[in-house]
């Protein structure tokens, strides 16, 4: 999926980049005690994969603001690339809202 845009519930638009995140286990490249690489096959390695959406609103009195969200291969959705940190805040939880509605269309 490309950019799209979203509206949000003050009546804002916001522009939406979606991007595929994966992070690479370094324990399945390197071992940890020698500092020596290993030999692994593409196949063994341990990736994880997200999507990291990059949120920007316009305000016409402040300008804009950028938001990033992550949601995880397991449908959670989280506000950092580690999955530790929940979303809470009103703007974020908004936007999260929006960004599920329009990839359900």
């Amino acid at each position: 999926m490309a950019d799209f845009v979203i509206n949000l519930l003050d009546g804002k638009k916001a522009i939406v980049r979606r991007l595929t995140v994966t992070r690479v286990n370094i324990t399945d490249y390197v071992d940890l005690e020698s500092k020596k690489p290993k030999i692994v096959s593409s196949e063994s390695t341990n990736t994880f994969e997200a999507f990291k959406y990059v949120v920007t609103v316009s305000n016409d009195e402040s300008g804009t603001q950028e938001y990033t969200l992550f949601k995880f291969a397991n449908g959670d959705w989280f506000a950092d690339h580690r999955g530790k940190i929940q979303i809470e805040d009103d703007a974020l939880l908004a936007i999260k809202k929006s960004i599920i509605e329009k990839e359900n269309e």
